[in-house]
């Protein structure tokens, strides 16, 4: 029993960080996805280099795998606000997965959540549109973190997600 213990701590390590981190072991064929484009959701972003006191409108975007609908999320979004001011933008665009409660109550921290009956399905799915705005120089890295995403909660695919590295010069 004793040379289990270490597999079975290293394991539930393992399994935490992935939940914490919003990083599934096993997705659905690589394919569902959740990452930031640029305003108009034609390029997929890894990095943003923004000037002091300009404001940047990026795009979230979901890549739902094929065979699944996307019915309700929970996402997190961490940032440093100490460096840049991150904000929901006025939606010029409704979707059916837009965010129907938005939580921007503590620095550095976005929590959102959306919900649809129909649901939806595809690549390219925007569900969030932000504003971005360059307060001090600066680098940090912006994480986005699903804490569900799925059909149901017996029917759920965590995406992959990026870490956008984010400059302020």
């Amino acid at each position: 029993m004793k040379k289990y213990i270490p597999m079975i701590v290293i394991s539930l390590i393992v399994a935490y960080c992935s939940l914490f981190l919003g990083v599934s072991l096993v997705t659905a064929g690589g394919e569902s996805e959740l990452y930031i484009t640029d305003g108009g959701g034609k390029l997929r972003l890894k990095q943003l280099n923004i000037s002091l006191n300009e404001k940047q409108t990026v795009r979230l975007v979901a890549n739902v795998p094929e065979g699944k609908i996307l019915k309700a999320y929970n996402i997190t979004i961490l940032y440093d606000s100490n460096i840049v001011a991150f904000s929901k933008a006025p939606s010029s665009q409704v979707t059916p997965l837009s965010p129907k409660y938005f939580n921007a109550d503590t620095p550095g921290l976005i929590t959102f959540n959306s919900f649809d009956i129909a649901g939806v399905k595809g690549n390219g799915v925007p569900l969030c549109d932000f504003i971005i705005a360059g307060k001090m120089p600066g680098y940090f890295k912006l994480t986005i973190a699903p804490n569900s995403f799925g059909a149901s909660a017996t029917d759920t695919f965590i995406p992959l997600t990026d870490i956008i590295d984010v400059k302020v010069k």
